[in-house]
């Protein structure tokens, strides 16, 4: 009798979630050691590590999600975002924040962008297997 075949079950789809809460332009600048000279390079901005970290989930196969606050809100109106929606990377704004930064939200919203609340924050820190802050 021949061994029954084996199926092997696909693994569950993971999903990784970013918060976005600093400006464009908004770079980390690290404190230099004491015996570096002041003047050294500064870090690529957040959005090309999240967008990094994001393209990466989706080509593993996996769900990822941005949600984007304070500051980030900004982003909604940046031209490196739309890729990452064509992507099928899930992108939500906190309206509240948007807001009070003078964005249109109906253009965000036209562009695929979820208009949330903290609320929506909470959930998808909730539903994530990994979360990352650029606050």
């Amino acid at each position: 009798m021949a061994p029954a075949s084996f199926v092997p079950l696909s693994a569950p789809r993971r999903r990784l979630a970013v918060l976005l809460a600093t400006a464009p332009g908004e770079r980390f600048q690290p404190l230099p050691p004491a015996s570096d000279p002041p003047s050294h390079t500064l870090f690529a901005d957040d959005f090309a590590c999240v967008a990094s970290a994001l393209r990466s989930a989706v080509a593993a196969g996996d769900d990822a999600a941005l949600f984007l606050m304070d500051h980030g809100v900004l982003y909604a109106t940046d031209p490196r975002l739309p890729p990452l929606l064509a992507e099928g990377i899930d992108v939500a704004l906190c309206a509240t924040d948007a807001e009070a930064q003078g964005l249109d939200l109906m253009a965000a919203a036209s562009h695929g962008i979820l208009l949330g609340s903290q609320h929506d924050h909470a959930r998808l820190v909730r539903d994530s297997d990994r979360f990352l802050s650029f606050t």
